[in-house]
């Protein structure tokens, strides 16, 4: 049995090992194919980037309501995945995107390609970088002066990137998770939400901040994901009666329902846990990633994750509106 690995690249490669000497494998990664016909022994505890798409594109398409996207993404399995499952939804609303550019890992010039980009006027930037790159194109994007609305269709908001860029973040909105540190210390999670979550923030608290003790100040987003993944096998080896019998533990994951600092957990048959998603307005911050406005959230409202609940939290125009603020 393994907790990780945290990336989907390095998820997919460990599978040729996992799968043939029934290594049990529990992980945050994302990418669709993570969990694909013939995996058996992965698990996540995160949706994939088909979820990620469902969960928040209905907000993109339904409040925003932009005509024309461009789509730029890294060609990395997770950011690739996130590409293919938002377009397919934004191709369903009959949105017309302009532009679909994919950059090679390494790629420190953008200028050329957002030169294009604007030119093609879209409504909607749709970005799907890694964290470095996203630096990079923010960045650049603000340097020439182009206001133009930023969404994300991959792995785009970091601590990095707030404290290197500055005010290129503000209006950016991105997906994002609702049981983060900082969502709950600002009490920007309605209620309701909270309630259905079943969060438990002194449990939350408490685990965080043990992080912040033992790794140093930022570990806070993190804490709680990687707590999710140990407590879910020691609920699954108590429920199996067992620490080793991987078999066991295995079967006893399936359709598992147990308490967690994260709220109340459901492992389902997608081999997913079941989550709660944001759309995140995020503002300039000078401290990392802890200036944003929840917008709205979406759960999960089937076993398998193809129906998806959002709740709108905050009103937020739509275009043109948008274009008329942000001037572009």
């Amino acid at each position: 049995m393994a907790c990780g690995p945290q990336v989907s690249a390095c998820a997919l490669a460990s599978q040729y090992v996992s799968e043939s000497g029934h290594i049990l494998l529990i992980n945050t990664t994302a990418a669709v194919a993570v969990i694909r016909e013939g995996i058996d022994w992965t698990y996540t505890t995160t949706g994939s980037q088909e979820h990620f798409a469902k969960s928040s594109a209905p907000y993109y398409i339904q409040i925003l309501k932009p005509q024309t996207i461009c789509m730029l993404t890294e060609n990395e399995a997770y950011n690739i995945s996130g590409r293919d499952m938002y377009k397919e939804e934004y191709e369903a609303a009959g949105i017309d995107i302009l532009s679909d550019e994919i950059f090679e890992p390494g790629t420190t010039d953008f200028y050329t390609i957002i030169a294009r980009l604007r030119e093609k006027d879209p409504d909607l930037l749709s970005i799907g970088p890694r964290p470095a790159s996203g630096i990079l194109i923010v960045k650049q994007i603000y340097e020439t002066g182009w206001n133009v609305q930023i969404t994300s269709h991959g792995d785009l908001m970091s601590e990095d990137m707030f404290r290197v860029v500055g005010p290129a973040t503000e209006g950016i909105i991105a997906f994002t998770t609702v049981k983060n540190y900082w969502a709950f210390k600002d009490e920007m999670i309605p209620q309701a939400a909270l309630d259905a979550m079943g969060i438990d923030l002194d449990w939350y608290y408490a685990v965080a901040d043990s992080y912040v003790e033992t790794y140093g100040t930022g570990q806070e987003r993190w804490a709680v994901e990687y707590y999710a993944i140990v407590n879910a096998f020691i609920n699954a080896m108590q429920k199996a009666g067992s620490i080793n019998d991987a078999v066991k533990i295995r079967e006893a994951l399936t359709g598992m329902e147990y308490e967690d600092p994260n709220g109340f957990q459901q492992v389902l048959p997608t081999q997913r846990f079941k989550n709660w998603y944001g759309v995140g307005l995020f503002h300039e911050s000078a401290t990392g990633m802890d200036n944003y406005e929840i917008l709205a959230v979406s759960t999960n409202t089937d076993d398998w994750q193809e129906v998806w609940e959002v709740e709108i939290v905050k009103e937020w125009p739509s275009f043109p509106e948008l274009r008329e603020i942000r001037g572009y």
